[in-house]
Parts: structure tokens; C-alpha cells; sequence
């Protein structure tokens, strides 16, 4: 693919798509999460005013996803391998499952724009601590100063990381080819990062398995399964 071949400010954009291979579910698919879970269920005024309870539907919803037994799959693996190229600007991944990083991802050129599951935070002292701090005890307590937990990945009605965001932003302004991998681009904010992209002259390269709103502005569209398609892609273009 000519445009994949030509970029040498590579960003990539990628969401639930890239991690389906990996036995971990969507979450807006006719299958998805949300058709057994109510998202209503993980706002952030729920954890505010009923811990416990969001709590036992958080410990739910994590028994659902299993990470603990996903593995990486060859889209994850091979992502980690190009994002070691001078080529690979940046990774904006809406992922929460950790598996990039697990894959041997270049820590600083990936940005966990919704947080990571894998961790918890205490909103008292502001360290992460793993998942499994989480026990019997509900809600669970800091193990350091027994402050408040939350989980480590974005809720609904809270914002964004700030810092995760701008860089997300600096990434798409300098970028010459974005890649999206395996992301429908219906949440925003982050399904406005194309439109900043193509603003500043970048292609656009998508590869997911249904439509999206800007398939009319990409240089070529894939439809076949990310977990095939995108390390030939990257291989054919010299990532």
C-alpha cells in the first residue's frame, strides 16, 4: 500500500477491533459488552454514590473480559514491533486491556487514552496499584492509606487525561499517515482525531470491519480481520 510505504510520521489510532482476536469482547457490537451491561451502570456519579454497589458490577464486568487470560494477537505484536521505527510517530489506543504493552509496545510512543484496566487509583494519596488489590472488602480500600479506589480506566462523565489528550492531539497534527486499527470512530473525543489529521494534509489509512464516518476521505480501506491484515500492511510497507 503506497501510502503505508511513503509515511515516515506514521500515527496509529486503534480501538476494540484490535483485541476481538484476543478473546476480549467489544463493547458497542449487536454482542458487545453494552448488550449485557448497562453503561449507565459505570458513570462516575454511580461510583460516587454507591461504591459498593459499582463495585460489584465492576468486579462483573471484569470477570466478562478476562484479562487476565487474554493474550496478545499478531495486530498487538506487530504494532509493537513498528512502533520501535524511527518511521512510528505514536499510538492512540481506546483500549483499556493493557495488550500493546504486553506485546513489547515502546511505552512512550503509546498513549492509553481511556486509562488501563489493569490498575486501580486512589484518589487520596494518587498512586496506581494492580487490579487484583481489589478483594473481598467493598468498596476496596487503598493498600497504602486506605483512601478511596477507582478504577484506573476512564468512567463515563469524567474527562479525559489532559496530558493524554494533548499529546494525542500533537501526534495527529505531525503526523503524515494516520492508521486506524480496528475502531468503528463513534466516541469522541477521540473519533475527531482523523478530522485533525486530515486537516493538516495527513492520509488516512483504515482498517476495521464495518464503515465508518470517514471512509470517504481514506486513501484505502480494509475490511478483513486486523489481526491479518495490519502486520501484512505494516510488513509490506517496511515497519
Amino acid at each position: 500500500m503506497r501510502a503505508l510505504q511513503e509515511s515516515r510520521r506514521l500515527l496509529v489510532l486503534s480501538g476494540a477491533g484490535a483485541s476481538t482476536a484476543s478473546g476480549i469482547p467489544d463493547f458497542r457490537g449487536a454482542s458487545g459488552v453494552w448488550s449485557r451491561f448497562d453503561p449507565r451502570e459505570f458513570h462516575v456519579e454511580r461510583w460516587r454514590a454507591d461504591p459498593e454497589g459499582f463495585w460489584r458490577l465492576r468486579m462483573r464486568l471484569m470477570e466478562e473480559l478476562d484479562l487476565a487470560h487474554a493474550k496478545p494477537n499478531a495486530a498487538h505484536e506487530a504494532l509493537a514491533s513498528a512502533s520501535a521505527s524511527p518511521r512510528f510517530l505514536g499510538h492512540v489506543t481506546q483500549n483499556i486491556d493493557g495488550l500493546f504493552l504486553r506485546a513489547g509496545h515502546q511505552e512512550e510512543r503509546l498513549v492509553e487514552i481511556h486509562g488501563t484496566a489493569a490498575k486501580v487509583r486512589c484518589l487520596a494519596c494518587d498512586r496506581f496499584f494492580p487490579y487484583e488489590v481489589v478483594g473481598a472488602t467493598l468498596p476496596p480500600p487503598c493498600p497504602q492509606c486506605g483512601g478511596p479506589l477507582k478504577p484506573g480506566s476512564v468512567l463515563f462523565g469524567e474527562p479525559l487525561p489532559a496530558g493524554a489528550w494533548a499529546q494525542a492531539q500533537r501526534w495527529a497534527r505531525d503526523a503524515d499517515l494516520l492508521l486506524v486499527v480496528g475502531s468503528s470512530l463513534e466516541v469522541t473525543p477521540v473519533a475527531l482525531l482523523p478530522g485533525l489529521a486530515l486537516e493538516r494534509g495527513a492520509r488516512l489509512v483504515i482498517a476495521n470491519a464495518t464503515p465508518t464516518r470517514y471512509d470517504a476521505h481514506a486513501d484505502a480501506l480494509v475490511r478483513g480481520a486486523v489481526e491479518a491484515e495490519v502486520p501484512a500492511l505494516l510488513r509490506a510497507a517496511g515497519f
